[in-house]
């Protein structure tokens, strides 16, 4: 499969932006939140449709607190709840969006705690969210609050657990699917501990395992079964920062295995590492940071196989998806570059701040590049056929056909075209060449166009030669 740089930019503040993190709400509705010009933080509502184009919809200052580390949990429908983290305190703030004008508002807001670092959050069950984060004098804390579907939280607590008595960050935290246990990384450190539904946790650690010791601000996401994969940027790498990924076998009851399962690095600065999954193929996952070499700054996109034992395979692709020159600071990773699946598709949509633009917010959308080949045409009669096959669909679903000229020896779209509509699957596709002159060399090569790029076949050369057509002479009478 072959990465495709962007297909829509949509530039969501002129001002600069840090600390980033969005999520889909619902429909073709998306929202940012963010920190503006190091100060306030904001959240932005945009609509992505299907095809990946993205509008700016509506933006409203949610705090006048100088926010950063954010997490952005959808409660019900239009509702949704930013988590952050700042010295002075730990915030939640609930938020209204309007599902079919994008415009937004403040619903609730309350402090959790009288300061508050690295941050995370997800949902328990019914009312009851976690709250994984580095909380006053470092210390690594979790707290669980209640917060009503229509955004109201509760004043108080429902518990809380110092879990890092000495140092701890709420890197990332997972909630295994049918169970009562949670996965959290606090630095290189996996450990897994227990909450019940009604939000009281147990205050014990159930297992633990190390990364490596320098793993810096690392992601999970599920493989299969047990199989957990871990991305993050290792300091002490050749690079200075090379990007790791690592696979750890963790059972439903919390117990993890005693070794890595695989591990695997690139040498790459793997800033603001994330991993997620798409549908391609079931073993293909796509792991996107930031880095930079010199002055250059971007955002690159790699994709590797895992099967689901967790052996990690070979390097599929890799590249930049942005044209725009794009910032992850090279210190300290602060969420300036959010990656997310957009809604029923493979496409992707990437948060960044730009660079070269004096850091103002954007949001990309990311496709990928179909790819097809071209047969030998085939002769019947006077009419001559191309053939070609759609080998990789992409993302959007492409238009597909076949373009051929006299004179041009890579015809492409400009020149004689037919086309055969949207391909909605791979597989072999053919068509009757028209207006051909007898005796005249041409040039035809399959196409398939996805609104962002054309990818195109080898070129197939032929001579426009007739098959004589059988004549049927009349009888002769014998006598």
């Amino acid at each position: 499969m072959t990465w495709l740089n962007d297909l829509d930019n949509e530039i969501f503040d002129t001002d600069p932006t840090t600390y980033h993190d969005a999520t889909h709400v619902a429909g073709e509705i998306y929202v940012v939140a963010y920190t503006r010009d190091y100060t306030d933080g904001y959240v932005t509502s945009l609509r992505i449709t299907a095809e990946g184009v993205a509008t700016l919809l509506d933006t409203i200052q949610y705090s006048a607190v100088n926010l950063t580390h954010k997490k952005v949990v959808v409660l019900d429908a239009n509702v949704f709840a930013v988590f952050s983290s700042n010295v002075g305190g730990g915030y939640i703030h609930t938020l209204s969006v309007d599902l079919v004008t994008g415009a937004l508002a403040n619903i609730d807001n309350r402090v959790f705690d009288a300061s508050s670092d690295e941050l995370t959050a997800c949902h328990i069950d019914g009312t009851q969210y976690a709250i994984f984060y580095q909380g006053p004098g470092g210390d690594g804390w979790l707290r669980t609050w209640s917060i009503a579907d229509n955004g109201v939280i509760a004043a108080l607590e429902t518990d809380s657990w110092e879990w890092g008595p000495v140092t701890g960050e709420g890197e990332d935290i997972y909630h295994i699917p049918g169970t009562l246990i949670y996965i959290g990384i606090s630095f290189n450190n996996v450990f897994t501990f227990q909450i019940a539904n009604n939000g009281i946790i147990a205050p014990f650690i159930i297992d633990t395992f190390a990364l490596t010791a320098n793993a810096d601000h690392p992601r999970l996401t599920p493989v299969s079964g047990t199989i957990y994969a871990f991305v993050y940027r290792d300091p002490a790498g050749a690079s200075g920062g090379d990007l790791t990924l690592d696979t750890l076998d963790i059972d439903n009851a919390g117990n993890i295995a005693g070794a890595l399962t695989d591990t695997w690095s690139y040498f790459d600065q793997g800033h603001d590492a994330s991993i997620m999954r798409l549908t391609f193929y079931a073993d293909v996952f796509w792991i996107f940071h930031t880095g930079y070499t010199g002055a250059e700054h971007y955002v690159r996109g790699i994709q590797i196989t895992i099967d689901n034992a967790g052996n990690i395979g070979a390097l599929v692709d890799c590249g930049e998806f942005s044209t725009q020159d794009a910032f992850g600071n090279s210190s300290d990773d602060n969420g300036d570059k959010v990656t997310l699946p957009i809604n029923g598709t493979n496409l992707i949509a990437c948060v960044w701040r730009d660079y070269d633009g004096g850091f103002q917010g954007m949001l990309t959308t990311v496709g990928f590049q179909p790819t097809v080949t071209t047969q030998v045409p085939t002769r019947v009669l006077t009419e001559i056929t191309a053939h070609g096959n759609v080998t990789v669909l992409g993302e959007p679903d492409p238009t597909h056909g076949f373009c051929y000229s006299e004179t041009d020896t890579t015809p492409d779209i400009g020149d004689s075209l037919i086309d055969e509509g949207i391909a909605v699957g791979v597989g072999a596709f053919s068509a009757v060449i028209p207006l051909l002159v007898s005796g005249n060399t041409y040039y035809l090569r399959s196409f398939a166009y996805n609104g962002a790029i054309v990818a195109y076949g080898p070129v197939e050369t032929f001579i426009a030669q007739w098959e004589p057509i059988p004549q049927t002479l009349p009888a002769t009478e014998v006598t």
